[in-house]
């Protein structure tokens, strides 16, 4: 944006140099603009800051927007979160306990849906992919087909197939080791006397049944969340985390309080309307002096060579060839 002249009641007049348009809103920060919307361009993408900023021939500077950060996904720091929030229909949560804590503490009569991939992803985690007995494999498989699940009726079907699973295997995941028969176990050196032999086995299968039970399994089946709830956190997962995650795999090597800035600036732009522009101010166009150095050069400068000093000389000049043992 340049000046163009002033109206008739004296306001200044700006006109776009790349497409002609000429309006007498606000735009006596142009530089402060243009800088901002090359910091936009390199934050919330892959281009590094060298090309961003080259883009405008300016450097981007940052601006920071005030938003809660957690180290954990504790039940206080959820219940910070949820309590600036109306009340949803429904959740669906990863299982993570502080999230469901919190849920329960602020939102009474919200209802909770467990994320079904994390669910699988839990299987995984306790038969491996790979399971070596054949009760494994079968959970394993009836666990894959979890996530396939649509509606009331599937839903039905595969808990009857989870008790077609109980009833063939029910033996083994009750079966028990004693201190005795293993003594070398470090579990008999801990001193228990007893232990489930198929633990993992028996946690992957209770682990559908305490879900169903509180109804955190199906609750997108039932009636009144039919078609609106998912079943899954894909949407945030695919839509908003894994951009975070490509922008800072781009921008690798920030500190980490230009990393907080990174995911503050990509969830920004992802909020209804954003209207970056509202936080540039006159204060924003304000020149400061370059920090120097104790040479008194400007940080980041290169010193030209003293007088009488030939900066070729052998040990300055572009080193080229093979660098290694000679032959």
């Amino acid at each position: 944006m340049r000046k163009n002249g002033t109206t008739s009641s004296g306001r200044q007049r700006w006109r776009c140099m790349r497409c002609r348009a000429s309006s007498a809103g606000y735009g006596g920060n142009a530089r402060g603009s243009a800088e901002f919307r090359a910091f936009l361009v390199w934050v919330t993408g892959r281009m590094t800051l060298a090309q961003a900023a080259a883009m405008l021939g300016v450097s981007p500077r940052t601006f920071i927007r005030r938003i809660q950060w957690c180290d954990t996904g504790s039940r206080a720091a959820y219940t910070r979160l949820f309590s600036r929030l109306p009340a949803p229909r429904a959740l669906v949560t990863d299982g993570g306990a502080g999230c469901a804590a919190a849920a329960a503490d602020t939102w009474k009569d919200t209802r909770i849906q467990r994320c079904l991939v994390h669910v699988l992803g839990n299987t995984r985690t306790d038969l491996t992919c790979r399971p070596r007995t054949d009760a494994g494999k079968d959970l394993l498989r009836l666990a894959g087909k979890l996530v396939k699940v649509r509606d009331a009726d599937a839903a039905a079907a595969w808990l009857n197939l989870l008790n077609d699973w109980h009833t063939r295997y029910a033996d083994i995941i009750g079966q028990r080791t004693t201190a005795r028969d293993d003594p070398g176990n470090p579990k008999a050196r801990a001193g228990r006397t007893w232990w489930w032999t198929h633990a993992r086995l028996r946690r992957a299968y209770y682990r559908f049944i305490r879900l169903q039970r509180d109804g955190t399994l199906f609750a997108f089946c039932e009636p009144a969340s039919a078609g609106s709830v998912p079943s899954t956190t894909n949407r945030p997962e695919g839509g908003v985390n894994a951009d975070i995650k490509r922008v800072l795999d781009a921008h690798r090597g920030l500190t980490e309080e230009h990393m907080k800035r990174v995911c503050e600036w990509v969830l920004y732009m992802k909020t209804h309307n954003p209207d970056p522009g509202s936080f540039i101010t006159a204060a924003h166009d304000e020149t400061t002096e370059p920090p120097t150095t104790s040479t008194g050069l400007p940080a980041g400068s290169i010193q030209d060579a003293a007088p009488g000093v030939d900066a070729y000389e052998s040990g300055f000049d572009i080193r080229k060839g093979w660098a290694g043992k000679t032959r």
